[in-house]
């Protein structure tokens, strides 16, 4: 056993061995997905297309297809 030292002083002297164990044996070499890069600003992207969406006869005329459309409606009145 050691002699009557201050058993904070021992505490703390152990748990800083015990970190700087930890530390040492997690740090492994850096990789290279560790380090953030920053945005390439050289990159253009394509301005959004104005009005993409169609109609339903729209759909049929540009696919071929064909539009059944239920003629009851609200009664004008």
């Amino acid at each position: 056993m050691t002699s009557q030292q201050d058993p904070v002083k021992i505490a703390q002297e152990g748990i800083s061995m015990l970190e700087e164990l930890l530390y040492l044996k997690n740090k492994g070499p850096a990789r290279e997905n560790d380090v953030q890069k920053p945005y390439p600003k050289g990159i253009n992207f394509a301005p959004p297309k104005k009005d993409t969406t169609i109609d339903c006869n729209q759909a049929t005329k540009k696919y071929g297809g064909i539009v059944i459309i239920d003629g009851r409606g609200k009664r004008a009145k």
